[in-house]
């Protein structure tokens, strides 16, 4: 089940730029709809891909068998932010 849940983040941990592209949909979504909610989606995705590439390009380099466990911690909030900036950008669009 956990598989499922953080199988999207193995594409982030092998390409850490990726998680810009959510980063940059939610600044879009946020010039249109003018909500810090999905402002600061937009910011936690942003500050993930930063984390993301210094983990990838510097921390893994040093270590000699990487295990990433604050996957486990920051895909949740990841989610849980995404799930609440897309709720309510299309609240009131329909």
């Amino acid at each position: 089940m956990i598989e499922i849940l953080l199988s999207p983040f193995k594409i982030f941990t092998s390409f850490p730029v990726a998680a810009l592209v959510p980063a940059l949909v939610f600044f879009f979504l946020y010039r249109a709809k003018q909500s810090k909610r999905i402002l600061i989606t937009a910011i936690l995705w942003a500050i993930y891909a930063v984390y993301e590439s210094y983990m990838t390009y510097v921390w893994s380099r040093t270590v000699v068998a990487p295990i990433r466990v604050d996957i486990l911690l920051i895909a949740p909030v990841l989610y849980a932010a995404t799930i609440i900036a897309l709720a309510k950008f299309f609240r009131k669009s329909f």
